[in-house]
């Protein structure tokens, strides 16, 4: 699966992106995500985009429900990859839309990211 979300450490959460980000494998993330909130409380998420293709062109990225139900328990995220993807992923993530604070990083700058994270 392309997609995948691990427990890093704390309440901080790595999904993990490989190729194309499917809209099914995105509510998979989703709900365990959800499961997380309500087991833990606030998140922080963590998104490496690995050899990172761009998002599915299909129906349903309109889907706004996790946002509404848990949008206010994601404390931040940080999202790691290819500079050619910034825009994009800002974008996605509702980057300065959101409560939460969304940065990105530079492909080789995961450690700063987790940094930031923690701070």
């Amino acid at each position: 699966m392309p997609a995948t979300i691990q427990h890093e450490s704390g309440n901080t959460f790595c999904v993990r992106v490989t190729g194309t980000l499917r809209v099914r494998e995105m509510a998979d993330v989703q709900a365990v995500a959800a499961g997380e909130i309500q087991a833990r409380g606030k998140l922080k998420l963590l998104f490496v985009l690995d050899q990172f293709e761009g998002f599915e062109q299909a129906a349903g990225w309109d889907d706004l429900d996790f946002y509404a139900t848990y949008g206010r328990s994601i404390e931040k995220i940080a999202i790691v990859g290819d500079d050619v993807w910034q825009d994009h992923a800002l974008m996605f993530a509702g980057a300065g839309l959101r409560a939460a604070p969304v940065r990105y990083f530079a492909a080789d700058t995961r450690g700063d990211a987790l940094s930031w994270l923690s701070q």
